[in-house]
């Protein structure tokens, strides 16, 4: 699901104008996410939606769909929601992950479709919930209206949506600026930069246990927290 990308440093504001196919695109990976998201709902787990290019607009047919909570769900719950959207959906792989020290552990559900959700078993701290925003987000409500969100992408280049597709910039630089126009920050927009340019060197880091997709997530979790000098929580 993920490859390496080159980091933009410099460049022009650049008008991009979306093809009818790119449209489709994106209209068909959000009804995937709707799908997800209004599940969810129904089992009253909210506080979540989906961010990335998926948010922003800026997709490509492969581009995955990341779906998100940022409230700690009761883990029955979340065992509940797995075998229900398994179903819907096909559950492909379960996976805890702890992307450096001291961050929080999260759960994520690998579905058919490029669709990832993603828990948090312990509490995400202020930049660990302004990063959705840093990248583009959005709410269910605000998919079944149609909207988009401004972000940043991989490449460090900030999307603002248009009607007729997006305009980009590189956010190098504009730090301050970026921080204002997503409402975060300074501290997160600094730490995703260095996040990002470091992973385009050495790629990714950090602790990721693979569970059975049947296994119970509770014993798992326990498991995992009990070992805590390994993941460093």
């Amino acid at each position: 699901m993920h490859s390496r990308r080159r980091i933009a440093r410099e460049g022009a504001e650049r008008e991009v104008v979306y093809s009818i196919d790119q449209w489709k695109i994106l209209e068909r990976k959000r009804k995937l996410a709707i799908k997800v998201l209004s599940e969810a709902s129904r089992l009253g787990i909210v506080g979540g939606g989906v961010h990335g290019s998926v948010a922003r607009g800026d997709v490509g047919d492969k581009s995955d769909i990341d779906l998100f909570f940022v409230r700690v769900v009761p883990i029955s719950l979340i065992e509940v929601f797995r075998d229900s959207i398994d179903r819907i959906a096909g559950v492909r792989e379960v996976e805890l992950i702890q992307a450096c020290p001291g961050k929080a552990l999260k759960l994520y559900l690998y579905l058919d479709g490029n669709i990832s959700v993603s828990f948090p078993v312990t509490p995400l701290s202020k930049t660990e919930y302004e990063f959705y925003r840093f990248g583009g987000a959005v709410s269910l409500k605000e998919l079944l209206e149609g909207r988009r969100a401004p972000g940043v992408n991989k490449k460090l280049l900030m999307i603002e949506p248009t009607p007729k597709g997006h305009v980009e910039y590189p956010i190098v630089g504009r730090e301050g600026v970026i921080a204002r126009k997503l409402g975060i920050s300074m501290e997160t927009v600094l730490e995703r930069v260095r996040v990002l340019t470091r992973r385009e060197e050495i790629g990714r880091t950090g602790v990721y246990i693979k569970l059975d997709v049947g296994e119970s997530l509770a014993e798992a979790i326990r498991v995992a927290l009990r070992r805590r000098k390994r993941i460093a929580l």
